[in-house]
């Protein structure tokens, strides 16, 4: 059985079932969507668009052609200059993952930082969960 959700696009409320992200209106206005972009790709003068190009020319935002790259539905070996933006710095455009090489670099280091500093002082650790309202961890 279902679970009673809000669309995380247009609010409506609807009935979720496994594996279903947004209502069914919105489910059918996103395939319209991929069936716009995918027909504009697929023209041979289309194939070295950009992102950018198709969503102007498509009227598809860049986060759901993004999404759709994501999903395997389009193939960026298919198309070459079909890049989409790292969802940290935006700048840099990139054809896999989340996020571009010098932001990863960043991230890594924040979080070697960050375990260094637990590390150093465990009891950081254990006040942060206790204000989040969990148990600190046994340790042995």
């Amino acid at each position: 059985m279902g679970e009673l959700a809000n669309c995380p696009r247009c609010g409506r409320v609807f009935v979720r079932l496994p594996g279903q992200k947004v209502c069914p209106a919105c489910a059918a206005e996103i395939e319209a969507e991929f069936e716009r972009v995918y027909a504009f790709i697929r023209k041979k003068e289309n194939r070295q668009a950009t992102i950018y190009e198709v969503s102007d020319k498509t009227g598809v935002s860049v986060r759901q052609i993004t999404e759709f790259i994501r999903e395997g539905r389009i193939r960026i070996a298919d198309h070459p200059n079909l890049a989409y933006p790292c969802e940290r710095c935006g700048k840099a455009l990139i054809t896999e993952g989340r996020f571009c090489p010098s932001c990863k670099k960043e991230l890594e280091e924040m979080t070697e930082q960050l375990k260094r500093a637990l590390e150093a002082r465990p009891e950081a650790g254990e006040r942060y969960l206790q204000k989040k309202g969990r148990p600190p961890e046994k340790r042995p």
